[in-house]
């Protein structure tokens, strides 16, 4: 039904949605399979995050790192070193083997989201 509405408003971007059933019989590992190749070879990257319950495995899925850091009291709080530091390893190193990354800070209720990007920028500098 929304991919009608969608489709009938244009689509996205100009193209028509269609959906692709991968993994009818609710298998996880065949859907994660399917899903990561075909992230790879539509040149998309899977979101990673680190909300507790949730953060998938670190690990670099597709052209790029895209990254949403929600701070370690969801939302809010600012990163230890330790923590960033761990990030900024993990982010040199896909950067040494030729990807781009983009990082989004959302841990922004009290502020600490631009003061933590800025302790990220300064970790990655001097790598």
């Amino acid at each position: 039904m929304l991919i009608q509405q969608q489709n009938a408003k244009g689509g996205l971007l100009g193209r028509q949605l269609e959906p692709v059933i991968i993994d009818p019989a609710s298998d996880s590992n065949l859907f994660q399979t399917a899903a990561e190749r075909m992230l790879s070879e539509h040149k998309v990257a899977l979101c990673l995050h680190d909300m507790a319950g949730s953060a998938p495995p670190r690990r670099q899925v597709g052209p790029f790192v895209y990254l949403r850091l929600h701070g370690p009291l969801r939302y809010r709080g600012s990163y230890s070193n330790d923590a960033l530091g761990r990030w900024a390893s993990w982010l040199a190193a896909r950067a040494a083997a030729g990807a781009d990354g983009y990082v989004y800070f959302n841990n922004d209720i009290d502020g600490a989201a631009p003061h933590d990007a800025r302790r990220l920028q300064q970790m990655l500098t001097v790598r």
